[in-house]
């Protein structure tokens, strides 16, 4: 029998598989009066809230990307009082939302619209709202209520107020979406008055971790012998009540009975909201399936009869 070498060679065959879900084009920040997250269609978001007017801050971007900001401006103030008769309400802070910002790493200014304030003298115009800014991004401020002729202040972002009837109430300030409305003579319980107009409707925003819509830069309603109703958003009733803060809502106008630079006819200050969805940390999954090798040698052994 023949000499026989005998060589087995086993290779196994490596592979790796790899997973990964990350939300690579959002950026991250920070910043903000008050700041919270909260969770929608299984993604966690950060939320930092501007709140305080009248001083400069900042959002810091520490990661480059898209967000999403909310800026509210400030409502104009209602109309002051005089004598006796209806003035118009404060128009609405206008409103932007920007769905995709992008930022670059490094600090953007931002600034809080304050409402304006309550007239400092009789039968005078309304002080209008300020402007609400971050980076590059403006949202304008409410007109203030007028007292003569007593209509009703624009909003920032454009609507009309409403007019006046005859010149004894005052035509409701313009919301963000939708004009004052106009003062009329109505009857209430068989009694007849001036009636002040109501207030125009803000914008309503649904997100940034409330559960349901939340309405911004409602008109302040005009003041009269009946009272203008406040718009949807903050926006104050005539006769007057300021708008509420950090809405961006018309003061109501007044009706006679208030004096000068009164806060009763002031506007609501404004807001910015800045929110970013938080990356999910990356996965990383490595199988590795027959890896190795095997070699065998099988010694020569000699067929019967042969010499070495």
């Amino acid at each position: 029998m023949n000499n026989r070498w005998l060589l087995l060679v086993a290779v196994g065959i490596a592979s790796a598989v790899v997973s990964t879900k990350v939300l690579a084009q959002y950026g991250i920040g920070s910043g903000g009066d008050t700041n919270f997250t909260y969770t929608s269609s299984g993604y966690e978001y950060f939320v930092s809230e501007f709140t305080v007017t009248g001083q400069s801050e900042n959002y810091t971007v520490t990661t480059p990307g898209t967000f999403t900001v909310l800026i509210v401006a400030g409502g104009g103030a209602g109309g002051c009082d005089g004598y006796g008769y209806g003035y118009g309400g404060g128009g609405g802070g206008g409103q932007v939302i920007v769905t995709n910002l992008n930022l670059s790493v490094g600090s953007i200014a931002v600034s809080v619209g304050s409402g304006g304030l309550g007239s400092a003298a009789l039968d005078v115009n309304g002080n209008n709202g300020s402007n609400s800014v971050i980076g590059a991004v403006t949202a304008n401020g409410g007109q203030g209520g007028l007292w003569w002729p007593q209509n009703g202040g624009n909003s920032g972002s454009g609507k009309i107020g409403g007019s006046s009837y005859e010149y004894y109430s005052g035509g409701g300030g313009a919301g963000d979406s939708q004009n004052g409305g106009n003062s009329f003579y109505g009857v209430i319980n068989y009694v007849g008055n001036y009636e002040g107009g109501a207030g125009g409707n803000g914008t309503a925003v649904s997100g940034f971790g409330s559960v349901t819509s939340i309405y911004y830069g409602g008109g302040g309603g005009g003041g009269g012998g009946f009272v203008g109703l406040g718009g949807l958003g903050g926006g104050g009733n005539g006769s007057p009540t300021p708008g509420v803060a950090n809405t961006g809502g018309g003061g109501g106008g007044g009706d006679g009975d208030y004096g000068p630079a009164s806060d009763q006819f002031s506007g609501g200050s404004g807001i910015v909201i800045v929110e970013y969805a938080i990356p999910e940390p990356t996965t990383l999954a490595l199988v590795l399936v027959g890896l190795g090798s095997a070699i065998v040698f099988r010694r020569r052994v000699k067929s019967p009869g042969t010499q070495n």
